[in-house]
């Protein structure tokens, strides 16, 4: 009976799921659908697909998840699994997905959101190639120690706004930290950040209060919940959010195990993602960023800690409150990987 329910209620994305170059397709908290293709860079809305209303949306995705054996309800609310649809006018037939979903409250402004991952088909792969995307002569680190010392020099001219900075980050995709005390701006730095980046990327913020609103149409705001027993705590929902095809994963803040998630998130394909983090400078926001990893139970050397946020984040920057004129502001530019060629 699972079937025929699942077939007709995902009927408004039929013309998107048999498409032989779809890699993803996604359902935000809104209900507006947006898809992925092979060759294309950025996901965008397909013409011809409703906004999809709120029951429809838990119907899809209660089904989904009982056709990959999972139970997804208000008292399970993030499930994954695969299963395979069979889709009419598609070759063959049958096609298999991979499946995410996220659920209220550990979605914000709707009451689910979901991600269907789709395995190629043969017709995709047939005429697939890689091609050179760059000048393979130079690393990629090297690439980099080169945006961040454009971009240093940047932040080193006095008569340069620190907008272009920030926009600078944003168009190189470096994986920036905002580091402060309480009450210092992080917040409000990171809002201005993200006014920045492409409107056409995907973005996934993941915070314990809804403060940031990005404005980009393709985004969705994930709650979590710093109880570890919570099925939304951080951890849980950045492990989630890596299964919801992110293009940047902006996490709130950095309090405790979600540390560890948060570094092999950056380093699995999810460039110019950013955190914030409590520390007095922008170096010593590594050394908590390596105490958070450690009290989470990781058997990882602090030396070898450190080299991996220098080679992942590439830059930190530290906002404070001078306390004596109680304005707010930038005190400290960072590039770690400046640092390893003696650069000042």
């Amino acid at each position: 009976m699972l079937v025929p329910l699942l077939i007709d209620a995902l009927t408004p994305l039929h013309q998107v799921l048999k498409r032989p170059d779809l890699v993803e397709c996604s359902m935000n908290a809104d209900g507006r659908i947006w898809v992925k293709l092979q060759g294309h860079a950025q996901m965008h809305t397909p013409q011809g697909v409703p906004v999809l209303p709120p029951q429809k949306m838990i119907e899809i995705t209660e089904l989904c998840a009982g056709a990959a054996g999972e139970k997804f309800d208000e008292d399970r609310i993030l499930a994954t699994g695969t299963f395979d649809f069979w889709i009419e006018g598609m070759e063959g037939g049958m096609r298999k997905f991979r499946f995410q979903a996220v659920r209220s409250p550990a979605v914000y402004g709707g009451p689910v959101a979901m991600s269907l991952r789709a395995f190629v088909t043969g017709d995709a792969q047939k005429d697939f190639r890689f091609e050179r995307l760059r000048d393979l002569g130079k690393s990629l680190e090297a690439e980099i120690a080169e945006n961040a010392r454009a971009i240093f020099d940047m932040a080193l001219d006095g008569n340069c706004d620190f907008d272009d900075v920030l926009a600078a980050l944003a168009r190189e995709r470096m994986n920036l930290m905002i580091s402060g005390a309480t009450d210092s701006g992080k917040t409000a730095l990171t809002r201005r950040y993200i006014s920045f980046i492409d409107p056409d990327e995907r973005i996934i913020t993941i915070e314990k209060g809804v403060e940031l609103f990005p404005t980009q149409p393709n985004s969705l705001m994930l709650q979590s919940e710093l109880d570890p027993a919570s099925q939304r705590n951080p951890t849980k929902l950045l492990q989630a959010c890596l299964r919801l095809n992110p293009r940047r994963i902006i996490l709130g803040e950095l309090l405790g195990p979600e540390a560890q998630t948060f570094m092999e998130a950056i380093n699995s394909g999810h460039e110019g993602s950013m955190t914030t983090i409590h520390a007095s400078t922008a170096r010593m926001a590594f050394e908590k960023l390596s105490s958070l990893i450690r009290q989470s139970g990781a058997r990882i050397d602090h030396s070898e800690l450190l080299e991996n946020f220098r080679q992942s984040i590439h830059c930190v920057i530290q906002v404070m409150e001078d306390r004596r004129t109680g304005k707010r502001g930038i005190a400290e530019i960072w590039f770690p990987s400046l640092d390893a060629i003696g650069a000042p």
